[in-house]
């Protein structure tokens, strides 16, 4: 069985089945209110949130690129310092 890690704001989220008698499952957060999409099992609705949650964190994790508007906005502000 899969390993349900914890959500982005650090809670423990929650695996549950939807209506009784459907085969459909999804992860939600009670805290923040993030959910995943629904699947036919359970494995599949943690492994794709568990996924979710190790995205997110790489992008929170990796550092700042300057992009070309960045750049330019601090040339600008270079520029105008200067005068």
């Amino acid at each position: 069985m899969a390993v349900l890690v914890n959500c982005t704001c650090g809670s423990e989220p929650v695996c549950e089945p939807g209506a009784i008698g459907s085969r459909n499952w999804n992860v939600c957060c009670f805290n923040c209110g993030a959910r995943s999409a629904t699947f036919v099992n359970r494995t599949e609705a943690v492994m794709s949130w568990n996924q979710i949650i190790a995205d997110n964190q790489k992008v929170v994790e990796r550092p700042a690129v300057t992009g070309v508007i960045d750049q330019a906005i601090q040339l600008i502000r270079n520029r105008q310092s200067v005068s």
